[in-house]
């Protein structure tokens, strides 16, 4: 994340969307604190879901209240987006718009912990999330690219 870490006073969210996403998040948000405790001065955690909750709060956003209460018209906030696995790059995607569109949250990065780059070869253009404008400018990272793993971690047959 410091490669992201605003100039500044600015803050940075780290967006997670449900499951994977979410959960790394919240186990992000856990650590940080102890391990990392000088990033909460410029690093706010986010939990989102797909689709609005129905009931309660009604909140897709989970976090400080400042960003729950984002709005379109909000000043816009930079983001990283985090998730367990890029395939297709269809989930970020749809992440990326979602939060532009309904709270003026630009994604600027994304850090995942495998790149499934193999998988993009054989795929559909239509198919093909990262190829969508949208993503034009968030700088992808993963930890790992799926062929170092499956070169290293022999497979049953």
């Amino acid at each position: 994340c410091h490669k992201f870490k605003p100039e500044g006073d600015g803050k940075l969210l780290l967006v997670g969307m449900e499951m994977a996403g979410g959960v790394m998040v919240g186990q992000a948000t856990a650590v940080a604190p102890i391990t990392h405790p000088h990033m909460l001065e410029w690093c706010d955690f986010v939990y989102c879901r797909k689709d609005r909750k129905k009931t309660g709060t009604v909140q897709q956003l989970e976090g400080p209240q400042f960003i729950v209460d984002r709005k379109p018209d909000s000043p816009a906030q930079p983001a990283i987006f985090l998730d367990d696995a890029l395939s297709s790059g269809g989930s970020m995607r749809d992440a990326v718009k979602l939060l532009k569109d309904d709270y003026n949250i630009d994604v600027v990065g994304a850090i995942y912990l495998v790149d499934r780059s193999k998988d993009r070869t054989s795929l559909a253009a239509e198919k093909m999330g990262m190829a969508d404008d949208c993503l034009r400018d968030v700088q992808v990272t993963a930890l790992y690219d799926l062929a170092q793993v499956d070169a290293k971690v022999p497979r049953k047959s």
